[in-house]
């Protein structure tokens, strides 16, 4: 199998290595055909990413078509309307302009969606895949989370217009703190209201440093269950052994047209986009009449492609030396215990200068140095 395995594109490596992870939490693949009809994403336009739609008209039927821009929206239409859950995910590609060009690619894109009786456990796994499958792609990587359960608490207070709020989220989102003193100002919100609002924009940080202070923030508005919520998932995840790569993190932002409650965004070295992104979505399945909840994520293998070619422009990770009268178990065991660790060794003599690599250590000894 692992011949096999280096015949693959990268993209290909981990969709495989995605797919095994969401099948053992019980998730099934979901298939769909490269069209839909143009009104769902027509309806839909500001949940998608992309706006620019291929279309073209379908010949026996004449009916307006569009080559896929988005998975979510065609799982949603696709639901039962019925009690039971579903958890399925895709590995489907997506037809979208690129980011910075007017060119459209065909893009592989990975992900899951869990529709349903939508309850915390279901929330805290969603987030739990979310961040294996950031491990799953790299070592160095953040997951920031936000709730708009509390940003939309702390709003409701400011007692502003919805098209003011939205407003007020933008600002958060760009953790703009003057502007949004000054707009507060303008539209006469109480003083100690603009404060916790300006508060909320410069929160970043760990759970453990950043908790506290929201907590200060939420104090005598309705964000309180939003918050105990972000505590519970927090506690969920850190069970698992993941919470030291937890952010508290507001300025992320989707529509409250289509999102509520936890939004989330994985980031990974190199990359200065976020390669993973979902959040739960009940507001999207009212649109369809669905009285039931949902939570998902999409990975964008397509940026992965730069994080790839930064690591392409070396052989290994470890270049590790020893010399002609090194114990050879002790030698092993070193490399193995390299290797687990996630890096890729090549062990050898000397450096003959043929080898890229991004460290180099020696075998000294019975340990490793750096060399």
């Amino acid at each position: 199998m692992e011949s096999f395995c280096g015949l693959l594109r990268n993209d290909e490596k981990y969709v495989l290595a995605l797919r095994r992870l969401f099948e053992q939490y019980g998730y099934k693949r979901y298939k769909m055909s490269k069209f839909e009809e143009y009104d769902l994403y027509l309806e839909n336009k500001s949940f998608i990413q992309s706006d620019r739609i291929i279309t073209f008209s379908d010949p026996s039927t004449g009916k307006l078509l569009a080559l896929k821009p988005d998975i979510t929206l065609s799982i949603v239409k696709d639901a039962k309307a019925s009690s039971v859950s579903e958890k399925v995910y895709y590995c489907e590609n997506v037809y979208r302009a690129c980011r910075g060009s007017d060119e459209i690619k065909e893009i592989m894109q990975t992900g899951l969606e869990y529709v349903g009786d939508v309850d915390i456990f279901a929330v805290c796994e969603v987030i739990t895949i979310a961040v294996r499958s950031l491990e799953a792609v790299s070592r160095s990587y953040i997951m920031g989370i936000s709730h708009l359960g509390i940003v939309t608490g702390i709003l409701e207070s400011a007692r502003l217009s919805d098209l003011k709020k939205q407003r007020l989220m933008e600002l958060i989102g760009s953790r703009s703190a003057h502007e949004i003193r000054e707009f507060c100002a303008e539209e006469k919100v109480p003083p100690e209201i603009s404060e916790k609002i300006e508060t909320l924009a410069t929160l970043f940080g760990s759970f453990d440093e950043i908790l506290p202070k929201v907590e200060k923030t939420v104090y005598k508005t309705p964000a309180a269950a939003a918050f105990k919520e972000l505590c519970d998932i927090y506690e969920t995840l850190k069970a698992v052994g993941l919470g030291e790569k937890l952010r508290i993190d507001f300025s992320i932002m989707n529509s409250l047209s289509y999102y509520n409650g936890v939004i989330f965004q994985g980031f990974v070295d190199e990359i200065p986009f976020s390669i993973l992104s979902g959040g739960r979505y009940d507001n999207l399945l009212r649109r369809f009449g669905r009285d039931s909840g949902a939570v998902g994520f999409a990975v964008y293998l397509d940026l992965l492609e730069r994080f790839h070619k930064s690591a392409e422009m070396y052989d290994v990770d470890i270049l590790l030396l020893y010399d002609s009268g090194a114990c050879l178990p002790l030698l092993a065991k070193s490399v193995d215990e390299l290797t687990a660790s996630g890096k890729s060794v090549r062990a050898q003599k000397h450096d003959d200068g043929n080898i890229r690599y991004t460290e180099l250590k020696r075998f000294d000894g019975g340990s490793v140095i750096n060399a």
